[in-house]
């Protein structure tokens, strides 16, 4: 009876200190006094099965939202734009997005904006808190438009240059957006006094997954978004790729002369896109990621409305030989519309850039990198 209660008192207390240790295999080992080796008790080991926990801090000691840009902060205030939002509010565009942050103001393009030397020049102009001194980022890398620079007209006489961030990224490959506002951005440049707009790109997820996206609505418009993403056997090697396509038809309008609904010629477009990034774990601090980013677009470009009640063919040359006349003169706004279907009027613009990025130090969250990229961007219409 004494031998047995010792017995169990001995694996009671193994497993107990076992347990308490944690990290490794817990065991114990049922062991007998020399008493029970004589009598040819046999010895008896038990196994449980390895527990692992991991964790992801997402606050650091103080309670702030721990971002890309954390350790980078020297004052202001970040706000973070996650994935989960991003998809239960189905934004189509970045500067949708970006609007809902208090304090930041996006000015879009009105009616053709940029032929009469407009600052925006076509494209979208984000400003934090009144300042539109913000830079563009794309997984911590600047994005510059070397295009032009709608604040001199010029791409050579300044270092500030415009991004129009709706043609930075497709919706589908961000993982999240964050916002620094104030002169903590400074960190990253004198024209960085206005704040610092972070895009973080996703990355291949633990499992297969696949996602697609279609919407429809009037004027032949139809939205595709087709994402894949996963990682390798042994996890080491994480893939995230995604395509998608914007397209509309020729717009409606309620034309006031004729009391009916017309098309607005020249109001169609196309947008596609495509996203791929890799990223590979040597372990827990060496990193590889390479990313590719596409994107092109084709677009008519509009002038006038038609007047509808001289479009025939009897009125066509009216409308061209008195082009020179006043509103009265019929058919006279005409005039645009097919000189424009006569010179195929249109913009376009294809990118292609790809990053290849090697971590060889990661220290308090911060990552010590080599990068090299390439940037090419065209423009180009009529």
């Amino acid at each position: 009876m004494n031998r047995k209660g010792k017995m169990r008192l001995t694996l009671g207390v193994l497993l107990s200190l076992s347990i308490y240790a944690g990290g490794a295999d817990v065991y114990a080992e049922k062991t007998a006094d020399a008493d029970s080796a004589k009598d040819g008790s046999a010895s008896q080991t038990y196994v449980t099965k390895d527990i692992e926990v991991e964790g992801e801090a997402t606050r650091d000691y103080f309670g702030n939202e721990i971002t890309e840009q954390s350790y980078y902060r020297t004052g202001g205030d970040v706000t973070v734009i996650d994935r989960k939002t991003l998809d239960r509010r189905h934004y189509d565009q970045l500067t949708d997005a970006l609007r809902q942050v208090p304090g930041v103001l996006v000015r879009s393009p009105g009616f053709h904006n940029g032929e009469y030397n407009e600052q925006s020049n076509g494209h979208n102009v984000v400003g934090i808190n009144g300042d539109d001194r913000v830079i563009i980022l794309v997984d911590g890398r600047r994005m510059d438009n070397g295009a032009f620079n709608p604040i001199s007209q010029s791409s050579t006489s300044s270092t500030k240059v415009s991004v129009d961030i709706n043609h930075t990224i497709n919706m589908n490959s961000i993982e999240k957006i964050e916002v620094m506002k104030g002169p903590g951005a400074s960190f990253y440049g004198s024209d960085a006094t206005g704040g610092v707009i972070n895009i973080i790109t996703r990355k291949g997820a633990k499992k297969p997954v696949g996602e697609l996206d279609i919407s429809t609505g009037s004027w032949g418009k139809h939205n595709y978004r087709l994402s894949y993403s996963g990682t390798s056997g042994d996890n080491k090697l994480k893939y995230f790729t995604s395509v998608t396509r914007e397209m509309s038809g020729d717009s409606k309008f309620h034309d006031g002369l004729t009391g009916k609904d017309q098309t607005y010629p020249f109001t169609r477009y196309r947008d596609d896109s495509a996203n791929i990034r890799l990223d590979y774990d040597f372990d827990k601090i060496h990193n590889l990621r390479f990313n590719y980013n596409h994107m092109q677009s084709d677009a008519a470009y509009p002038v006038v409305a038609p007047d509808y009640r001289y479009l025939n063919p009897q009125d066509w040359p009216c409308s061209i030989t008195e082009g020179g006349g006043t509103l009265a003169t019929p058919g006279f706004r005409n005039r645009w519309p097919i000189v424009r279907a006569a010179a195929g009027a249109y913009n376009a613009y294809n990118k292609n850039n790809f990053d290849l990025s090697y971590t060889f130090s990661r220290e308090n969250g911060m990552e010590s990198f080599v990068r090299v990229y390439d940037q090419h961007e065209r423009y180009w219409g009529s």
